[in-house]
């Protein structure tokens, strides 16, 4: 059992070491090499562990996707007001700059979808996931009396907000725009068409929040 204990502890020191690595280079820039020295160990030991290493940085770009997700999940819980808690959930969904560890991360993974079953179906869970954080906030918007979808179903207005947080959290993360507060707007102009509210474009304190909420590189 101590084995183990001793085996488990190692993978997730090369699971940390390859997430600061991946950070720090990118998936194109990191090397055996680079992760083992991170880790203060030998390339030997790495492949060991993992040998092939393309499954030690799959495996860590998918916790990236899975902590970012519950990043933004606990960003928004707790709040009673659909649309605060509409505005927060965009904002969530947003990188907070363009050094947004975890944000970089999952958009590490789209080329690994292109020829990786395992990978495009973690990744279907991970948009299906953050689909329905913003199908529950428009649910409880129409019960609350505040959003009217008009005929549209949550989960269609939910997909065209994802994708839409999609596109212009890019432009954060390529520095197109100069801070995520402008990559905001035009995302809550579409969300108070579509539930034919008013919502409000100036940030609320859950909603910055949500914005600053976990910022450094988890350490788990």
């Amino acid at each position: 059992m101590a084995r183990r204990k001793d085996q488990d502890a190692r993978r997730e020191q090369l699971r940390a070491a390859a997430l600061r690595t991946l950070a720090e280079h990118g998936v194109a820039g990191t090397r055996l090499k680079d992760i083992a020295t991170e880790a203060g160990v030998t390339s030997a030991t790495v492949l060991y562990y993992y040998p092939a290493v393309e499954d030690l940085v799959l495996e860590v770009l998918r916790q990236a996707m899975a902590r970012f997700y519950e990043r933004r999940r606990q960003a928004v819980e707790g709040i009673p007001d659909a649309r605060e808690r509409l505005v927060a959930t965009i904002r969530a969904g947003l990188p907070y700059g363009r050094d947004d560890t975890l944000a970089r991360l999952a958009w590490e993974t789209l080329p690994f979808e292109l020829r990786n079953e395992t990978v495009a179906a973690f990744d279907r869970v991970y948009v299906e996931r953050q689909t329905d954080l913003y199908v529950t906030v428009l649910e409880i918007g129409v019960a609350q009396g505040h959003f009217r979808l008009d005929g549209a179903d949550a989960r269609t207005v939910a997909t065209n907000l994802l994708a839409l947080e999609d596109h212009h959290g890019l432009r954060v993360l390529l520095g197109w725009v100069a801070a995520p507060e402008d990559a905001l707007a035009p995302i809550v102009a579409y969300a108070s068409l579509a539930t034919g509210c008013a919502l409000p474009l100036a940030a609320t304190a859950s909603a910055e929040a949500a914005l600053s909420l976990a910022q450094d590189i988890p350490e788990d």
